[in-house]
């Protein structure tokens, strides 16, 4: 029982941290902050916190977490269970929120890394395919049409459209968006420009 509370809490957090970080806390008290790495619109992974008190337990606090366990019919020992919650790490509720926006600022970093891993890939999809890719990111402030990367490339729009897709996993669409989104960023994090 004991299991299927700490599992259950794990699933709402990552349930609940799909778009920004979310800390939880357990019955005993215990926090734990789930912060979302995405790669555009998917959740790839989240990265945790860990198990700590954002206030020194008091002795007599564990008092009602071991009514609980005991409720579940956990064979356990509850003095060792107390000591196990009494040595639990306590970080201030300010320490707590700079780890978090340091996990987010890491977050935010490997998000960036991975959309450009996701502009790179290494499934080429022959000349054509990376002669339009480099068009692409050539014109990425333009208003770019298919139409018009197709011309460049000298195929049709509609067998362009389908070779870009199977090439990159991507419509062309999206893709040109992500080149837009990804010089944007590049540009915004250049302090001379």
């Amino acid at each position: 029982a004991g299991c299927a509370a700490c599992y259950e809490l794990q699933c709402r957090l990552e349930k609940e941290a799909r778009t920004r970080p979310r800390t939880l806390q357990c019955f005993a008290g215990i926090c734990e902050t789930a912060v979302p790495v995405r790669i555009g619109d998917k959740v790839l992974a989240f990265l945790e916190t860990g198990h700590v008190f954002l206030h020194k337990p008091a002795r007599g606090g564990f008092n009602r977490v071991a009514r609980e366990i005991l409720k579940w019919g956990a064979s356990v020992d509850l003095k060792r269970a107390e000591d196990a919650w009494l040595a639990t790490r306590v970080i201030s509720p300010e320490q707590y929120d700079g780890f978090v926006r340091m996990l987010s600022i890491f977050a935010r970093h490997l998000e960036l890394c991975g959309n450009s891993l996701a502009l790179e890939s290494t499934s080429s999809g022959g000349q054509a395919i990376r002669t339009a890719r480099a068009f692409i990111a050539g014109h990425s402030q333009d208003d770019l049409s298919l139409k018009a990367v197709a011309d460049a490339v000298n195929l049709s729009a509609h067998y362009f459209c389908k070779r870009f897709k199977q090439a990159t996993g991507m419509a062309f669409t999206q893709y040109g968006s992500r080149v837009r989104v990804e010089s944007a960023r590049q540009m915004l994090a250049d302090p001379a420009l």
